[in-house]
């Protein structure tokens, strides 16, 4: 007779994780939780995304948990995984947070994570005699190196856990996006595997079972609490705004160029201005709030126009997908060619990765190669002097100040009482902002020279009584950078002789420009052609050439605008009438660019571009009568012929101006008939364009 053989079942484990526990024990819920790290392939192995949860089909997710457990695969493969391969860059991933549930039911059933009375197989602990204590809860088991109580105790705090992978199913609730990259990454890392295993991530479990501390006010069931956790843990990962990638972003070559040209420090006066190269003041920009309009405050412009600004002049478009090689090509080459700095070897770089598709993109910080430095300081040398010409001598900009130079708010103390003014309009509930308001009122009031708040209203308030008109509001202001990108792209062959001669590339024609009014996102026409490589030797004299060109460009637009706004002040109104010559009465000036039939300011993109033409028209006009006829009064039905004549490279670049303006669909000319209930034909488009040139032809008596 055989003696029975007793079989050792081989229970499924995961490696030991060392953890230490914790708990959220702020309302009448106590949230376990134990914090690990897993080497990448552990990670890859032992841990799923949401969709993969055999069961979860069958819950009724609301849309936007639909939403957040949707995984977006081309980001991915495009952006996150490329950021795990590339060697030029630190790599580091916030903590995943990943809840252990149990496998083999209906999710939508569950009410307790690991129920007692089912058969769970929960593994071993090697050497469970290193352990003071152990629990097994499910199919997980835990080791601590003391022993203990109650989980309040610290000696509750540290161990080691395992868990059987078949009965566990351990689903990320936030990182979803980081878990998958990790997975593919692993399948395929292309590094050495020490480099591999020496990589590590965060992980945090939630175990909602009672015997790892878990407490409840009522009956809930697994799902709600795990949907609750789940979506605000996505809703509360809240994306940088714009402004702020702009002040933080060292690796973004637009932000660098806005970070170059304003002031670093608010310093109560305007010395930056004075500068070499200039900078502009913040207390003339701003940085802190976050949004694109400033027809409030004591600001001429904001941080998001400076940003769109630089775009929209140099052509650059920003770019999202490092891996997006074209877009790439376009931003570096329109670089090279606004900024007049060698970028070959960024072209260089760019052509192998493209051959790899594997990598993303980056500008070099080596120190014999430090592209963003060079970025940075080629704008600072070329452009800072434009922009603080363009937003300090603009009669409306000067003039404001002025003002507060003879007011006195360049004070620091006004600067930092409207930086949390602004914040404290937004405290509904008086919190930490309307009490860090109230501490900078008592300091004010006690310095050595105080200052009330009645006093710093006042400041508010009569500085806002200087910006009642268009030059202050964000849609002009774009149309104003737009018009001086048209204006400065006219080389000065073309003021010199008025003929077809062209300078190098740098000013040769733009091409018809189809199709700018198809989207209001437009900003910028792009400057893609390919650039000769700037050696040592001409780069300085090419840098400063072009600076000299943008200085006196910048200098003729604000110089032409000027005497407009001096000659028609209402110009600047948004309800400008003017009398045309067709016998029809008054028309609104700005009807169909700036001006919705209501009579209401049109904010799109799209209305800045219609509007930069009327602009770009007041100072064309005034550099082709200074060149024709100076000192004289010319006939403007003479050069309004000679515009649609001429083949003269000047006269056809206003040309286009017209026509982009009067013809094309969801241009001005058919929005101005159509306010007017008449039908659009292109002569009748074109009429429009005329009689608001030659309003300004008279007005400015040229």
């Amino acid at each position: 007779m055989m003696s029975g053989r007793r079989v050792v079942e081989d229970v499924p484990a995961t490696p030991h994780f060392d953890f230490l526990y914790g708990r959220y024990h702020l309302s009448s819920w106590v949230v376990p939780y134990f914090s690990t790290i897993m080497s990448l392939r552990d990670a890859a192995d032992s841990l799923r995304l949401a969709a993969a949860f055999a069961g979860s089909d069958e819950v009724q997710w609301r849309l936007d948990e639909l939403y957040q457990r949707e995984v977006d695969w081309p980001r991915v493969e495009r952006r996150i995984v490329p950021y795990l391969r590339d060697s030029e860059q630190p790599q580091f991933f916030n903590a995943l947070t990943i809840a252990l549930l149990p496998t083999g039911h209906s999710l939508a059933d569950t009410e307790h994570a690991f129920a007692p009375d089912r058969p769970w197989r929960p593994p071993t602990l090697t050497d469970a005699k290193r352990f003071a204590k152990t629990l097994t809860v499910g199919p997980i088991a835990c080791g601590y190196w003391t022993s203990w109580d109650d989980f309040s105790q610290a000696e509750a705090r540290t161990g080691q856990m395992r868990w059987n992978p078949d009965q566990v199913f351990a689903v990320a609730l936030d990182g979803q996006h980081r878990l998958a990259a990790i997975q593919q990454f692993v399948e395929n890392p292309g590094i050495p595997d020490e480099h591999l295993r020496a990589t590590s991530v965060p992980v945090i479990f939630v175990a909602l079972d009672p015997r790892f501390g878990y407490e409840t006010p009522g009956p809930k069931s697994l799902v709600d609490v795990l949907r609750i956790v789940f979506i605000d843990l996505n809703k509360h990962a809240k994306i940088p705004t714009r402004a702020r990638q702009i002040l933080l972003d060292d690796k973004d070559p637009t932000s660098v160029c806005v970070r170059a040209l304003v002031g670093q420090t608010v310093s109560g006066n305007t010395t930056d201005l004075d500068a070499t190269p200039p900078r502009l003041p913040l207390a003339l920009v701003d940085w802190h709030t976050e949004q694109a309009k400033f027809d409030e405050g004591p600001y001429v412009t904001t941080i998001l126009t400076l940003d769109w600004a630089i775009t929209a002049l140099l052509g650059a478009r920003p770019v999202q997908n490092f891996m997006d090689y074209p877009a790439i090509k376009k931003q570096v080459q329109a670089l090279s060619q606004w900024l007049s700095i060698d970028l070959t070897r960024a072209l260089s770089r760019l052509d192998d990765l493209e051959a790899l598709d594997l990598q993303p993109f980056g500008y070099s910080e080596s120190q014999e190669n430090n592209e963003l430095e060079q970025i940075a300081a080629a704008f600072q040398q070329i452009w800072n002097p434009v922009f603080k010409h363009l937003l300090t001598e603009f009669k409306p900009y000067r003039d404001l100040i002025a003002f507060r130079n003879e007011d006195g708010s360049f004070a620091l103390s006004f600067s930092n009482w409207y930086r949390l003014y602004h914040q404290k309009k937004r405290d509904s509930y008086e919190g930490r902002a309307t009490a860090e308001y109230r501490q900078l009122l008592g300091r004010l009031q006690t310095d050595a020279s105080p200052i009330g708040e009645n006093q710093l209203h006042a400041l508010r308030t009569g500085i806002e009584a200087h910006k009642q008109n268009l030059a202050f509001n964000v849609v002009f202001q774009r149309a104003y950078f737009l018009a001086f990108r048209e204006w400065f792209r006219v080389g000065e062959a073309h003021l010199e002789d008025l003929d077809e001669t062209d300078l190098d590339g740098a000013f040769e024609e733009d091409g018809d420009e189809e199709g700018e009014y198809d989207t209001e996102d437009v900003v910028a026409g792009d400057r893609t052609e390919d650039r000769d490589a700037v050696t040592d030797d001409d780069a300085e004299d090419a840098a400063s050439g072009l600076a000299a060109h943008l200085r006196q460009r910048a200098q003729e637009f604000v110089e032409c605008l000027n005497a407009v706004v001096e000659r028609v002040p209402l110009i600047l109104e948004q309800d400008c009438v003017f009398d045309s010559d067709d016998g029809l009465e008054e028309q609104r000036f700005w009807l169909g660019s700036l001006v919705v039939a209501e009579g209401t300011i049109d904010f799109t993109q799209g209305a800045s571009l219609r509007a930069k033409e009327v602009l770009f028209w007041a100072v064309a006009m005034q550099m082709y009568d200074r060149r024709v006829n100076p000192g004289q009064r010319s006939d403007f039905d003479d050069f309004w012929a000679d515009v649609f004549d001429s083949e003269i490279s000047y006269l056809k670049r206003i040309r286009r101006s017209i026509v982009r303006f009067a013809e094309r669909e969801g241009s001005a000319g058919p929005r101005i008939l159509r306010a007017r209930g008449e039908e659009f034909d292109r002569d009748a488009g074109r009429e429009e364009a005329r009689v608001r040139m030659k309003w300004l032809w008279t007005a400015l008596e040229l």
